[in-house]
């Protein structure tokens, strides 16, 4: 065997599962109370302002693991990730959330809360090579031979994912019965010293 190297480039896709006691947390802050509509690129008619403060506080000890990822990754010092705005999303069938990125900030995430029952159903009768309903996509950029430059998440309850503002993403439409709960926040890093 010889030796050899290879370099990470790109973003920087962070994905871990949150525990059930966390997720009841982040459910009780997640209220239909202020909408937050007019600044999501989202085709979905609830889309709520939630506290990003305390949203924040329930995911410390996620934050805490991205930070350690992020150094890894990026070769970067300690950061630490104030949120700026975060929000909830029921997205029922029909609704989508056309390519975007966030602005604003440095980082974003989104967290499952809710998948509805029918959507596995629906995705394993979908014919296609590509992302199937309801799926998470992420866009690296313009596909070229031998690069890895799209990846799909069938969503799980509970799945947390964090990456740079400028990771185009979208979710598919779906037809099934029920509601898929997400929250999202953005956060601004400040270093840690």
């Amino acid at each position: 065997m010889i030796d050899y190297n290879f370099y990470y480039s790109g973003p920087l896709l962070f994905q871990t599962t949150v525990k059930k006691e966390d997720l009841k947390k982040v459910k009780a802050i997640c209220k239909k109370e202020i909408s937050h509509r007019e600044r999501l690129a989202g085709l979905i008619q609830e889309e709520f302002t939630i506290n990003e403060f305390k949203f924040a506080e329930i995911m410390q000890e996620y934050l805490v693991s991205f930070n350690e990822a992020q150094k890894n990754w990026y070769q970067n010092p300690d950061i630490i990730l104030k949120p700026q705005a975060a929000w909830v999303n029921f997205m029922k069938k029909g609704e989508c959330n056309p390519i975007h990125t966030h602005s604003n900030c440095d980082f974003s995430c989104v967290l499952f809360l809710e998948v509805p029952k029918g959507l596995k159903k629906e995705r394993e009768k979908t014919i296609s090579t590509g992302s199937k309903p309801g799926d998470l996509v992420f866009t690296f950029g313009a596909a070229a031979p031998l690069y890895i430059c799209e990846k799909f998440f069938y969503p799980n309850v509970g799945d947390f994912f964090i990456f740079p503002w400028s990771l185009k993403h979208s979710v598919n439409s779906f037809q099934s019965k029920g509601v898929r709960t997400s929250v999202s926040c953005n956060f601004c890093t400040m270093n840690d010293s």
